[in-house]
């Protein structure tokens, strides 16, 4: 890979053809939104944002942050929704790095990118438990203390002050830089560049972690990380040396609560990771609690008389999760509620 990004251009990405390309990209699971509607459909408004883009006029406007209950964390968290206009730009940002941004991330980061989402992860693990078994006795997991809030903006934007060239396009980010600095809270939680940014940020660690430490068995999933060693040992000296890493870039590791940094010989526990619960001897079944939340969902479904479209979609998703895991009463039983409700059918009702 490259040091520098040489082909990251300005000119190449404020063209109509670009942005026709990111509104599509943003508009999507939305596209029947109003707001939407009315701009992709109007050819003054588009013209407007690109001549904006062209002439350094551009300006992003800051949203109001949302508090919502994320009853999956079990915890609050405040969200930032830019408006649709601003989402365009972020697409229009991405198209244009996201090659490169590919490219510098380790294999072994998932989330934010296609094709590297929990079930890679999964199936990483799962492939673990049989070709590295020696390589990963003793785990370490660990997540980032209020990882979004606490990255240091100075800091990235130096990263992509030494790949990128074109100081239009450097320009264009320093805006949305600068928003993150005016509320002092790090990066947005809802902002498409933000998964971005944060999937970079740690991409130093997740190298050092790989290629200074020589951990091959090593997975990130946006600021969770699980890595595994031969001796404890090695574990030890590892854990102090992440740390540190860590330190070097204003981030530290949760101290207290169940999430936690800890150590353990993987024989006698499972990881709990993306969702799963991986045993040593590669049986992967969810965690109890995303467990008892479909089991009570499968039975209201039985018990029920009729299902509506919305409770079809809801279970239909949750049994996704179930399809990968190594759960084959629980898929079966699943398997025949399906069938017994029509729930595919109802889906699209």
């Amino acid at each position: 890979m490259a040091k520098t990004w040489k082909k990251v251009s300005f000119e190449s990405m404020v063209t109509k053809e670009r942005m026709e390309i990111a509104i599509h990209r943003a508009s999507e699971h939305k596209r029947s939104s109003l707001c939407v509607q009315r701009f992709a459909s109007n050819d003054v408004k588009k013209q407007k944002l690109l001549d904006e883009l062209k002439d350094g006029t551009y300006t992003p406007h800051m949203p109001v942050p949302k508090i919502i209950f994320d009853s999956r964390s079990n915890k609050e968290r405040t969200i930032v929704r830019p408006i649709f206009r601003d989402q365009i730009v972020h697409h229009m940002i991405m198209l244009e790095i996201e090659s490169y941004c590919k490219g510098y991330v380790i294999n072994h980061t998932v989330a934010c990118m296609q094709n590297r989402g929990i079930h890679y992860a999964q199936k990483m693990l799962r492939y673990w438990t049989t070709k590295k078994a020696k390589q990963c006795r003793y785990i370490i997991q660990a997540d980032v203390k209020h990882y979004y809030q606490t990255v240091d903006i100075d800091i990235l934007e130096d990263f992509f002050k030494h790949k990128i060239r074109d100081k239009k396009f450097l320009a264009l980010l320093h805006l949305f830089f600068e928003q993150f600095r005016e509320t002092g809270e790090g990066l947005f939680l809802g902002y498409y560049l933000c998964q971005w940014f944060g999937t970079m940020y740690l991409a130093s660690v997740d190298h050092f972690i790989k290629e200074k430490l020589g951990c091959t068995c090593y997975l990130r999933y946006v600021d969770n990380m699980m890595l595994g060693f031969r001796t404890k040992k090695l574990a030890i000296s590892a854990m102090k040396s992440v740390v540190d890493a860590l330190s070097a870039i204003g981030l530290q590791f949760k101290q207290t609560g169940k999430e936690c940094m800890r150590m353990f010989k993987w024989a006698h526990n499972f990881v709990d990771f993306v969702g799963y619960r991986t045993y040593r001897k590669g049986f992967q079944e969810l965690r109890k609690r995303t467990y008892l939340r479909y089991h009570r969902n499968m039975l209201k479904l039985q018990r029920s008389d009729s299902c509506s479209a919305s409770e079809a979609r809801s279970f239909l998703s949750r049994y996704g999760l179930i399809v990968h895991s190594s759960c084959e009463k629980l898929l079966s039983d699943s398997k025949q509620l399906i069938a017994s409700k029509r729930l595919k059918q109802r889906m699209v009702a």
